[in-house]
């Protein structure tokens, strides 16, 4: 998965991209929002795959590097399903 911070007005720079992560599954859709009652100002990031709906925090921050930011996911919840998302 990439997660990127880009204005459709611009064109795409290596640097709008803030992380790369894998997974471990496909991803069926991916949506952003504030999801439970964890915290009502910050956004989450929510994966759902073929049999579990996962809910990443992301996070950067500055670091002294040739990129200027560090970002990372951190997981938040996973929510197993006996049934197949379609």
């Amino acid at each position: 998965m990439h997660v990127c911070e880009h204005t459709p007005t611009q064109d795409f720079r290596p640097s709008d991209m803030l992380l790369e992560a894998d997974v471990g599954a496909p991803i069926l859709g991916v949506d952003i929002g504030i999801f439970g009652s964890a915290s009502a100002k910050d956004l989450l990031l929510a994966v759902l795959h073929p049999r579990r709906l996962v809910v990443y925090s992301v996070t950067t921050t500055k670091v002294q590097s040739e990129m200027g930011e560090d970002s990372f996911m951190t997981l938040q919840v996973r929510s197993r399903s006996s049934r197949v998302a379609k």
